[in-house]
């Protein structure tokens, strides 16, 4: 959830103006793939641990000292970690798109030619 606001920023900051509703689009479905992956996780390891603790699995059951949350939350953390890892690969591999410089208003000078063409054009 912490990172849905940075996701969303640069959605917004790096799309083309026609995909950034599709872009949030993207992040709210990658939002819900997130949380279907995470049903299967647990009902993955609860499958894979079954007959190695006495409760029937890591988080099979209700009674906490028996299951071992313990090692589900290791598990969670070396997936965070591989996660992490690929993020810094990409991240150093993106080129952010060039920002024009803003221009200040004192600085823009007009040509009486061009104040004519656009006349004109305006005109037509």
């Amino acid at each position: 959830m912490f990172t849905y606001v940075g996701l969303l920023e640069f959605f917004y900051s790096e799309a083309p103006r026609a995909l950034k509703s599709m872009s949030t689009s993207l992040l709210w479905n990658s939002m819900a793939l997130g949380y279907f992956l995470s049903t299967i996780l647990v009902k993955l390891v609860n499958r894979a641990t079954k007959d190695r603790t006495r409760s029937g699995g890591w988080l099979a059951g209700n009674n906490i000292n028996r299951n071992h949350l313990n090692l589900f939350y290791l598990l969670l953390a070396i997936l965070s970690l591989i996660n992490f890892c690929i993020y810094v690969v990409v991240a150093r591999r993106y080129e952010y798109r060039p920002q024009s410089p803003p221009v200040e208003a004192s600085k823009v000078r007009v040509d009486s030619n061009e104040k004519a063409a656009a006349k004109i054009k305006v005109e037509n």
